[in-house]
């Protein structure tokens, strides 16, 4: 029989790795407070987060362009 998600071996299974897990993370004092959606280890930027960042990158780079030109500011 195969395992799914569903059945009782591969539960315990994944609470078991989720516990290794969690352990290796809080000997290290950097994770120690980090939330649980911080992404740590190996973590590839995807399309969206490369979306928002590029936009956050150009609404800096917008604002300080209007103070520079003078739009805004005294």
């Amino acid at each position: 029989m195969a395992d799914d998600l569903g059945d009782a071996r591969s539960r315990d299974e994944n609470r078991r790795f989720r516990d290794m897990a969690e352990r290796t993370k809080s000997e290290n004092p950097v994770y120690a407070y980090a939330p649980r959606w911080v992404p740590t280890g190996n973590w590839r930027m995807s399309v969206f987060d490369l979306i928002v960042y590029t936009l956050g990158i150009g609404v800096i780079l917008m604002v300080l362009g209007m103070r520079l030109f003078g739009y805004i500011g005294d």
